[in-house]
């Protein structure tokens, strides 16, 4: 019973007994229960830890700092590029800049496209309202026409039984002296009935395919504005960049040293509303070396009628390490200082001649330079504006 006593005591005592933190004389204003203080102590931003460069004692909070700025290890050989720990973190920098400035860059095309698809949505609500205004007037003209039908047949009816009724006192009081004029007022009735039911319907009929016409233009009007967004779609988030993944690499190096060529053609795609792709030549030159070229092509795409011709962009070729991306061989072309060149008119047939950058580098070069991976080789075009 005692034991029991105690332990009640022990714990009671560790629950509810305030003490201070050991860092107190460094600033750490912590009071708490002793069953919390150990928890605090990996927190406290007070507690002394070793820097793992110069050895020296440094506050938990304010090692990153140090690390930066007060660290005379680090600040001696920060210069050094030699180090792999440093290398690996310039890398890591220069990609993290690299995706702020891409993400930058796609939530201003992002914001864009929100833009104009709201516009477009205005646009369509704007035109449904105008064609349920339109149905609900000619419903409502088509709605007044037959009750000017009706009205209109009620009153020739009227009249034709009056003067039925007329003729028949005629006929009972002048008997068979004027049957013949009772037959041609029956007739002349008869006529104007016929005629005004004629004009009524031609009516009817001729509102109806008015109301057709119209539906049918508003309907082509709405068919040309989601076309049109289509089209702003495809211009304004076409693909500018593409990464391709060849994987005969092995296959395109034995055909080229057997037949002196080789060529890997890539998928085609929609930027700034060109359709364009590109591929990739092995060539064996009179020495016997391989080296790659690398071409831009465009084929005919659907809006090419719209576009402006020749081509006037830029565009990157890339070939991408896949480990180190300051090894990336790249090429640049402005399309605009080549307007004659064929590869950046019109398209006629399949797709224009290649155009890009001849002798980019040489098979050994990439398979030294362990640009491959397995027999897969990367590489990367974007379409510039």
């Amino acid at each position: 019973m005692v034991t029991w006593c105690n332990l009640l005591v022990c714990l009671l005592l560790s629950h509810c007994s305030k003490v201070a933190c050991w860092n107190a004389p460094r600033g750490c204003c912590f009071i708490g229960s002793a069953a919390s203080l150990l928890n605090h102590y990996k927190e406290c931003h007070f507690s002394v830890v070793s820097c793992c460069l110069c050895r020296s004692s440094v506050s938990q909070g304010d090692i990153l700092e140090h690390f930066k700025g007060d660290c005379s290890i680090h600040e001696a050989t920060f210069e050094r590029a030699h180090n792999p720990t440093t290398q690996d973190l310039g890398e890591v920098t220069r990609a993290c800049l690299e995706m702020k400035k891409a993400m930058g860059r796609i939530g201003e095309e992002i914001m864009s496209l929100k833009t104009s698809l709201n516009q477009c949505c205005e646009d369509i609500r704007a035109r449904d309202v105008s064609c349920i205004q339109l149905l609900e007037d000619q419903a409502s003209r088509i709605g007044d026409l037959n009750a000017l039908c009706a009205a209109g047949f009620t009153e020739q009816q009227r009249a034709l039984e009056k003067a039925a009724a007329d003729m028949s006192v005629v006929v009972t009081n002048d008997g068979n002296r004027n049957r013949e004029l009772i037959s041609q007022e029956l007739c002349a009735h008869s006529d104007r009935l016929i005629t005004g039911t004629e004009k009524v319907s031609t009516t009817v009929i001729s509102n109806r395919e008015l109301l057709i016409k119209k539906l049918h233009a508003e309907s082509n009007r709405l068919i040309a504005c989601t076309k049109g967004l289509s089209r702003e779609f495809d211009n304004f988030c076409g693909q500018r960049e593409y990464h391709w993944y060849t994987s005969d690499w092995a296959h395109m190096k034995a055909t080229a040293m057997k037949g002196g060529s080789a060529d890997s053609i890539s998928p085609t795609w929609y930027a700034f509303g060109y359709k364009v792709g590109f591929y990739l030549e092995l060539r064996k030159n009179e020495n016997g070396e391989l080296h790659l070229n690398y071409f831009f092509t465009i084929h005919p795409g659907r809006y090419d009628s719209d576009l402006g011709w020749p081509f006037s962009k830029s565009l990157e070729f890339k070939i991408i390490h896949p480990k180190c991306r300051s090894m990336d061989i790249s090429y640049e072309i402005n399309a605009d200082f080549h307007r004659e060149e064929p590869a950046f008119q019109k398209p006629i047939g399949t797709r224009t001649r290649g155009f890009g950058a001849v002798s980019l580098c040489s098979a050994e070069k990439l398979d030294t330079g362990r640009f491959l991976r397995g027999n897969t080789l990367h590489v990367f075009l974007e379409v510039k504006s």
